[in-house]
């Protein structure tokens, strides 16, 4: 009897530490330092995130893994996300910057074969694939429409 529970309970284990690795939903990229203002005062943000909800590429250059750029959400007036612009799929064999759609609620992958897509008014998790995109906190002064974006 002794051996039929071992056996068991190293079923259980193993099926728990299967069950585990699905439900990993972090992103996979490496960190990277974050530091980056805005001002809905000024273009492009006035124009682009005037209404909500809204998300936009950050103007920006050069920030974020590989450089990929970031992507700013508004979801209410004084509440904004944002995330690095990289697709989470494959980047020990490319890092691809993604790009928003037409409705600027969904960034997509270019890289031929990959079609990855992220829900950005939703957590930046990705349509049916397993990774969300690396989020970065936003700190927003209501009164005098500036923003920060960090990492730390």
């Amino acid at each position: 009897m002794a051996k039929v529970q071992k056996i068991l309970i190293q079923m259980i284990c193993m099926l728990v530490c299967v069950a585990c690795g699905k439900e990993e939903t972090e992103s996979p990229l490496p960190p990277v330092t974050v530091d980056v203002m805005f001002n809905l005062n000024m273009p492009p943000y006035n124009i682009n995130l005037q209404l909500w909800p809204a998300a936009m590429r950050m103007p920006q250059q050069q920030v974020g893994y590989n450089g990929n750029g970031l992507l700013l959400v508004r979801q209410s007036e004084s509440y904004f996300q944002s995330y690095d612009a990289t697709c989470t799929r494959n980047i020990h064999h490319h890092a691809t910057a993604l790009k928003l759609d037409d409705f600027e609620y969904i960034a997509s992958c270019p890289h031929p074969g990959c079609g990855a897509q992220y829900n950005l008014l939703s957590g930046g998790y990705e349509t049916g694939g397993q990774f969300r995109l690396q989020e970065y906190r936003v700190s927003y002064n209501q009164g005098t429409k500036m923003g920060r974006i960090t990492n730390h």
